[in-house]
């Protein structure tokens, strides 16, 4: 399906060392907050990844989304400033 997608639209593949399953989130920026059991957040940064979204560990302006565990965060709280 992606080859006819390619050929059809003549878009071009994504460029990643990573493994891309769909370009659903492809320009999308992720910051994840407040996830202290690692295996569920490297679990949420693979799906995110999968689907062509880039993960930050810090807040920045080019951050599209944030995804919080809790709403009592402290980045959560910067972006209610």
């Amino acid at each position: 399906m992606t080859l006819i997608i390619v050929l059809f639209w003549q878009v071009e593949l994504p460029n990643s060392i990573r493994p891309v399953y769909s370009s659903l989130m492809e320009g999308v920026i992720i910051c994840f907050t407040g996830f202290k059991d690692k295996g569920t957040l490297q679990y949420l940064c693979s799906l995110a990844h999968q689907m062509g979204a880039s993960i930050r560990r810090d807040m920045a302006t080019s951050i599209t989304h944030v995804v919080a565990y809790t709403v009592t965060g402290s980045k959560y709280k910067v972006l209610l400033e």
